[in-house]
């Protein structure tokens, strides 16, 4: 027997357990909502220092750089670049498609989209591959009650925007809640979506926190939820608060949480970094 020719397969089967545990663990992704939020130079720094010393935890990044326009336009912002950093991090990088100042006629705007995909989806595409992105976090948010009709009609452009983004090698992800009917989450999850991120669990009451955990997990198949957390509500929530929600979420088997917005609080990164190595 050569004992090192089994020395060399040993190290080899122990370094490919050590890659697959690395990979099996949870994924954590914050929302950067730099100029956007009013945020200077220096708290963007800030947000990127956190995610440079946290790179075993924080494996994807959500950043705000475009908005959806009229007549379908995906309309950039001239938002500080930090796309190419993180990249170079080898972070997911995610530029936002936001409805952000929330136009009175945005539903309008998303109706048109939805009779009028093409144009629209073939930009953002091209767009994806010229600037490298990972993919895009649609968070298209309406302040006027839509119909069932539009939710059937998003989940089916949103379908459609997925298949060609993974047709070029990227992804696609939503944010999505329960607050306006334009977000069905079970029509959502039985798209080719990547990822659905739950903003309805945004909320420092811990009883509504696990209702609306509970439906996302009814609704919408593991492997595409996302839970958010919002750090608004880390000024009222315990840290002992916070450590229950994190467990409960990867008792249930979700495998991404995502934080509304960056920088993450401190206090939560002890449990964010235990779940993203064990979830």
């Amino acid at each position: 027997i050569n004992m090192k020719h089994i020395s060399v397969v040993l190290c080899i089967v122990l370094l490919a357990s050590a890659a697959s545990m690395a990979l099996a663990g949870g994924r954590v992704m914050p929302w950067m909502c730099l100029e956007r939020c009013n945020h200077t130079k220096s708290m963007i720094l800030r947000e990127l220092s956190q995610v440079r010393a946290n790179l075993d935890t924080i494996r994807a990044v959500a950043y705000e750089e475009f908005n959806l326009g009229p007549n379908c336009a995906l309309v950039k912002n001239a938002f500080t670049p930090v796309g190419p950093t993180l990249s170079n991090w080898g972070v997911e990088t995610y530029p936002m498609i936001s409805s952000f100042p929330y136009p009175p006629d945005f539903l309008d705007w998303m109706r048109y989209c939805f009779a009028n995909p093409e144009n629209f989806i073939q930009n953002a595409v091209a767009t994806a591959i010229n600037e490298g992105f990972t993919g895009y976090n649609v968070d298209w948010e309406p302040t006027t009650t839509a119909t069932p009709e539009d939710a059937a009609s998003y989940a089916k452009f949103m379908d459609k925007f997925a298949k060609a983004m993974h047709a070029a090698g990227k992804k696609l992800t939503m944010a999505a809640a329960t607050w306006n009917p334009i977000w069905n989450l079970q029509l959502l999850g039985q798209t080719d979506i990547d990822k659905i991120m739950t903003m309805s669990t945004y909320t420092a009451n811990f009883t509504t926190f696990k209702t609306k955990l509970a439906q996302a997990v009814q609704q919408v198949p593991l492997s595409k939820l996302g839970i958010g957390l919002e750090d608004d509500t880390a000024t009222v929530i315990s840290e002992t608060e916070i450590q229950q929600r994190v467990a409960m979420i990867q008792e249930l088997g979700v495998k991404e949480i995502d934080v509304w917005q960056a920088p993450i609080p401190d206090m939560w990164m002890e449990y964010l970094t235990k779940f993203a190595s064990t979830a």
